[in-house]
């Protein structure tokens, strides 16, 4: 692992996970999944704003002419 937030906040949460049962266990690691996936995505979205993700600009035009498309398709 690094030393990432993301891999510094896995090691706290796994020593919690300690003690627990299987079932519990589960359900945690579920929950957890779902936070990394949801911070990978704010983290990609924040960049594409900030204008520092590659191609940033042409990842907006083409998300705008999208939306642009189904408004439009809403419309008729």
């Amino acid at each position: 692992m690094c030393d990432c937030n993301v891999c510094k906040f896995y090691r706290k949460f796994e020593s919690h996970l300690e003690g627990l049962d299987e079932e519990k266990k589960e359900f945690f690691m579920d929950f957890y999944e779902l936070y990394v996936e949801t911070s990978v995505d704010k983290d990609y979205y924040e960049c594409i704003v900030k204008g520092t993700w590659p191609d940033s600009d042409e990842v907006i035009a083409n998300a705008r002419a999208i939306n642009s498309q189904n408004n439009q398709s809403k419309g008729s």
